[in-house]
């Protein structure tokens, strides 16, 4: 089943990720080692629940002191459904206007 969506099987799924830095690719400056992040996996948000996770520099932050890893995982996804509903979909739909200025 995961073929008729453009998957190669077996899959791996999940898309959210919180952990611990074990590597960083070449010219990735802003992370080292040790460091806690958290964010998305891969443009095919899937991988998540392995035991280990690849990403993109780009698609992870610091994880904040305040919160732990499992409140960390639950957000990255949530948040960008969030965000493109207001700021890509319900502009275009026309039930509101959103101005991003600020952000």
């Amino acid at each position: 089943m995961g073929e008729m969506f453009g998957f190669k099987l077996p899959l791996i799924l999940g898309g959210d990720i919180a952990g611990t830095v074990e590597e960083v690719g070449d010219g990735v400056e802003i992370f080292k080692k040790g460091d806690a992040v958290y964010g998305m996996t891969l443009s095919s948000l899937s991988g998540a629940y392995a035991e280990y996770a690849v990403t993109k520099a780009d698609a992870i932050a610091p994880k904040p002191e305040s919160i732990d890893f499992e409140e960390a995982a639950a957000i990255p996804i949530g948040a960008l459904t969030a965000w493109q509903a207001m700021f890509d979909k319900l502009p275009i739909l026309g039930f509101v206007e959103i101005s991003n200025k600020n952000l």
